[in-house]
């Protein structure tokens, strides 16, 4: 089929998430998990076969469990099993459930409001999702950060380390000279090559240098306009 933008603000978009029913069981029975399983999907008039699905969503996962439904939230990566495999341009699409946010609309206007004020911000669109059969209703995608496609259109060096913070822990305190000081902080690309010595001039301009070296490891404008946003 033809490709086309699957962020797409005027529709919601049917997806078919095709497992197998012992692999679907297997994930409902322990979606704590987090592992994942072979499965086919159906993106619209777009289907792709043999890509990775699993569950996601750490605390909120048990929440879910606990009301009995099926609606966890989902991420997909695409080449997991079959290299260089995309969709539409995307290796990954995360499928957001809307826990604690029944209107499914505050991270989709907020990432919009970000986008709109020229910030890196993910895409997002409304899918249908059917999971083995089983109907789960409207969800949130979401084009995942670390993906080769948003980094590519959002930097004009897309070659740099990528950290995500986990909360509580992922802040930007000094708390050492070794990246082994920062449990919250885990890199999501370049694990193999990185020696983590730009995060920790950062880290340490940021804490202790002055504010006319902040501009040499730091965006100030945008830091600024991000927490203006946020």
């Amino acid at each position: 089929s033809t490709c086309y933008d699957p962020f797409l603000w005027d529709r919601v978009t049917p997806v078919h998430l095709n497992l197998g029913a012992g692999a679907w069981q297997a994930m409902l029975a322990d979606p704590e998990a987090e592992e994942y399983h072979a499965g086919d999907l159906q993106f619209g008039p777009i289907q792709v076969n043999d890509v990775a699905i699993r569950i996601k969503g750490g605390n909120s996962i048990t929440a879910v469990a606990q009301t009995g439904t099926q609606r966890f939230s989902f991420k997909i990566d695409l080449n997991e099993y079959v290299p260089l495999q995309k969709l539409c341009g995307l290796k990954k699409l995360l499928l957001h459930n809307g826990w604690g946010d029944p209107s499914l609309l505050r991270e989709h206007l907020a990432y919009r409001l970000a986008r709109a004020l020229d910030l890196p911000a993910p895409r997002t669109a409304f899918v249908d999702l059917t999971v083995e059969g089983q109907h789960l209703g409207v969800y949130l995608m979401v084009e995942p950060v670390d993906d080769d496609f948003f980094l590519e259109e959002h930097f004009a060096d897309d070659k740099g380390d990528l950290y995500q913070a986990d909360a509580p822990a992922g802040s930007l305190e000094d708390l050492g000279d070794a990246f082994a000081d920062y449990p919250g902080l885990s890199p999501k690309n370049n694990q193999d090559t990185t020696d983590h010595a730009a995060l920790l001039t950062f880290i340490s301009v940021l804490n202790h240098g002055t504010p006319q070296e902040w501009p040499a490891v730091l965006r100030v404008k945008d830091a600024l306009r991000y927490l203006a946003w946020n």
